[in-house]
């Protein structure tokens, strides 16, 4: 996906959600009173870096924890509560 492309979607965007990592960055170009919902990984309280952003831009944030599989804080699989998930999306949308 371009980069241009990737802008139209942010901004068209009422809700965004993803892992926590750069492609978040793209949240720029969300418009105020948009929403985003980020997976963060279970007892992160170090990168708040996406919520501090949202905040700032007028941005509604939204968070789901998440445990991960392994050590590598880079490499590793994410598991979600579906459940959690769930109550979440029905929060965010309505």
């Amino acid at each position: 996906m371009t980069f241009e492309e990737q802008i139209k979607i942010y901004h068209g965007a009422n809700i965004i959600g993803g892992l926590h990592g750069g492609g978040l960055t793209n949240i720029l170009f969300m418009n105020p009173g948009t929403k985003l919902l980020e997976v963060r990984r279970e007892n992160d309280n170090l990168n708040n870096c996406y919520y501090t952003l949202a905040s700032e831009l007028g941005i509604n944030y939204y968070y789901v924890n998440s445990k991960s599989q392994g050590d590598d804080l880079y490499v590793s699989d994410t598991i979600i509560n579906l459940i959690d998930l769930e109550n979440l999306l029905i929060k965010v949308t309505s």
